[in-house]
């Protein structure tokens, strides 16, 4: 990796919080996904050489993951959270107004973004977002694979059973390094991390505001949906409500690909990506 990557931790929302950046330019929010070990680094490391060109990437590890603390607060949505942290980083960092680019959990946090604070959010890029897409004709057995695995991890960790969850976010296993397994056994089996997840995926079971495809008409902001055909955590026709219902919206899919578009298609990813937020 060319670029070069200044880190720092900001205090926000009485949370430490790990920030990533790279680049020059229009800034650009990136929110990674939810899974054991995932952290804003593991999830986008490979684009960074190209978008960093002509953006400023700031790369979060969301409350909970990586190196920030992690906190749930009580009676509050775990994406109103995120966004809400997401909007102090910015406040912190000067900025007023950002880019949102989130796949899964972090998709969620960027549609939260957009509708708790409108005004501070630009264009949108969203892969397999949380809780904004709604399962519509895939069997649940497909999805039900990816949960088992989520179990099992938990149930006992190994770095067998984290290759296992991880098969089921992609098309084609080999795009998965083995570095990046290490990387993300050891983020996901720090202390208090393996009880942090139990926590976080009954609090967004239990979250009455967890279902943001009720509100996805409300998002004017132009947006890009980016899916996997093979998506076995959100299958693809999940996209369909959301590209149906947004007002300002394209949808691009791609074959032979699971849930990270963003490392599985990585060089079609970034050139669609900057192409789309440069664009009048």
């Amino acid at each position: 990796m060319a670029a070069d990557v200044r880190e720092r931790w900001v205090d926000v929302a009485g949370m430490k919080i790990h920030v990533s950046e790279a680049g020059s330019g229009e800034p650009v929010v990136m929110l990674h996904g939810g899974g054991p070990g995932a952290t804003g680094m593991s999830n986008f490391r490979t684009n960074l050489d190209h978008l960093s060109e002509r953006f400023r990437l700031i790369v979060l590890d969301q409350p909970g993951f990586g190196s920030s603390t992690a906190e749930l607060v009580d009676g509050e949505s775990y994406w109103k959270l995120s966004a809400r942290v997401v909007k102090e980083v910015l406040a912190e960092a000067g900025i007023s107004k950002t880019h949102l680019l989130g796949n899964s959990l972090g998709g969620g946090t960027a549609l939260r973004f957009a509708l708790d604070y409108p005004e501070m959010a630009d264009r949108l890029v969203l892969m397999g977002p949380g809780g904004g897409a709604v399962n519509v004709f895939t069997p649940g057995d497909i999805v039900g694979g990816v949960n088992a695995a989520l179990r099992r991890f938990y149930e006992s960790p190994s770095p067998e059973r984290m290759r296992e969850f991880v098969d089921f976010m992609v098309y084609d296993p080999a795009v998965a390094s083995d570095e990046l397994m290490v990387e993300r056994f050891e983020a996901a089996t720090t202390p208090g991390q393996q009880q942090f997840m139990v926590n976080l995926f009954t609090a967004l079971a239990k979250d009455p505001e967890a279902d943001l495809w009720k509100r996805v008409d409300e998002v004017k902001h132009r947006t890009l949906l980016i899916w996997g055909r093979e998506d076995r955590v959100l299958p693809f026709d999940s996209s369909l409500l959301m590209f149906h219902r947004m007002p300002d919206v394209r949808l691009v899919a791609f074959s032979k690909c699971g849930h990270w578009v963003q490392t599985e298609k990585q060089t079609e990813f970034d050139l669609l990506v900057s192409d789309f937020l440069i664009a009048e």
